[in-house]
């Protein structure tokens, strides 16, 4: 997560050896967006690929992603992986490209409901969709944006 990337460059002039670095095949980052000059910043200095992505344990972990090779876009969480991916409006219907509403999602590695908890499976799962409480955009090419939350709390360092 995007803490931690800014921890390993603040020690990465002490930690990291220079004259023989271990070879990486990439670099992760999940969570929450990265800014593109943290990122530009991780290639720098490791040498390796950053691939942004997006994920929630309702969805067994993996969202959306990036690809390892072909088109990244500094600063989106990628493309659906293995999921549907729309933007919705508050009446649950589905925005075009370069709208902001809510990040929703569908497929067959999202939860079906939460354990004793019918209020909020019905809340969650709206319109057959998973509520992410985030929001966020998708471009004409299915990347995904993220802009903020609409839940009211705050996550910040996987904190709540």
């Amino acid at each position: 997560m995007p803490p931690i990337h800014q921890v390993l460059l603040l020690r990465a002039a002490k930690d990291y050896p220079s004259q023989d670095p271990p070879p990486l095949r990439l670099i992760r980052s999940s969570s929450s967006s990265l800014a593109p000059a943290i990122l530009a910043r991780l290639e720098g200095t490791f040498k390796a690929p950053v691939v942004e992505a997006y994920a929630m344990t309702e969805a067994c972990h993996q969202m959306t992603s990036n690809p390892l090779r072909g088109r990244r876009i500094p600063g989106s969480v990628g493309r659906g992986c293995g999921v549907d991916v729309a933007i919705l409006d508050d009446k649950l219907r589905v925005l075009p490209p370069k709208k902001v509403g809510e990040v929703c999602i569908r497929g067959p590695n999202v939860t079906p409901g939460y354990l004793n908890n019918p209020k909020a499976t019905e809340e969650a799962f709206a319109g057959g969709w998973f509520h992410t409480g985030d929001q966020g955009w998708l471009d004409e090419g299915g990347y995904l944006t993220l802009t903020g939350r609409l839940k009211e709390f705050i996550n910040r360092g996987g904190e709540k």
